[in-house]
């Protein structure tokens, strides 16, 4: 699968917290960090909640679904094992771990280790490449964790979040745990959601999905409505819905505006524009 590099972010990416309030009841952590007066002041943050579960890294990445399958666009980097990040996209791994598709389809915390992981991906279709995913997580020395999905704004946007251990094992990972890994995980999201700048290619005003991206890569190569929603297995009403969403997003009152107003954003192909 030929796809876009996943944006990476880092603190001085995020937004000013001038108005960042709470959303309700929020846990200790997440108080925490939107109060915390500087960035290395939140790191130490994350960093004594992770020792605390027994973890190492936690890492951050929205996905989106392409054709059914999660597919990388962003990862925020000051909490995760950054070396394994560009590793991982540099080789396409999300390609072949199981995790991602685990994390979308559960929406709960799931545990994995090293071991089991590795049996999957090797009865998997591609366990050459399924080899080297695992390779590369023993030579960064990752071994195991807790990870989650949690849905987006759109059906095909989730935020998947990983808090891994240099175990090989998943003794260290009990009930209370995972309990834990939970509040730190939706802590990290909930400050991020609020801190992250808006996903989505420069032009567009408020960023696309990846089905919205997909919708508009149909419609760049001159198909019709019914060979979009044939080539991304969508219902006619999706591809509808979808565009009338693009048109909202570049203020085109029909499709040939929307063309025009594309090409002249600028805006890149993405990550479904191999099946046109």
């Amino acid at each position: 699968m030929h796809c876009l590099t996943p944006d990476l972010f880092d603190d001085p990416d995020l937004l000013p917290a001038a108005d960042l309030v709470p959303r309700g009841t929020e846990p200790a952590l997440a108080r925490d960090l939107r109060t915390a007066p500087t960035a290395a002041e939140r790191h130490r943050t994350v960093g004594r909640a992770l020792e605390a579960l027994g973890a190492q890294w936690l890492g951050y990445m929205q996905v989106g679904l392409v054709r059914g399958r999660p597919v990388p666009r962003r990862w925020f980097l000051p909490h995760a094992h950054g070396e394994w990040v560009r590793h991982n996209i540099g080789d396409r791994h999300h390609e072949v771990d199981p995790r991602l598709a685990d994390a979308v389809a559960l929406r709960v915390p799931f545990v994995w280790e090293i071991g089991a992981l590795a049996r999957r991906v090797e009865a998997g279709p591609r366990p050459e490449h399924g080899r080297r995913f695992i390779d590369g997580l023993r030579a960064n020395g990752i071994g195991s964790g807790v990870w989650l999905g949690v849905p987006g704004d759109t059906p095909d946007d989730y935020t998947v979040i990983g808090l891994d251990a240099r175990s090989e094992t998943s003794g260290w990972v009990s009930d209370v745990v995972i309990g834990q890994a939970l509040v730190t995980a939706l802590s990290v999201h909930e400050f991020l959601l609020q801190r992250l700048p808006a996903a989505g290619n420069p032009g567009a005003p408020q960023g696309l999905s990846v089905t919205q991206q997909g919708v508009l890569d149909g419609l760049l190569a001159g198909h019709s409505d019914k060979v979009i929603a044939h080539r991304l297995q969508l219902s006619s009403h999706a591809v509808d819905y979808h565009m009338r969403q693009l048109r909202r997003r570049f203020a085109a009152r029909n499709r040939v505006q929307l063309v025009h107003a594309a090409c002249a954003m600028g805006t890149p192909a993405g990550a479904a524009s191999h099946i046109w």
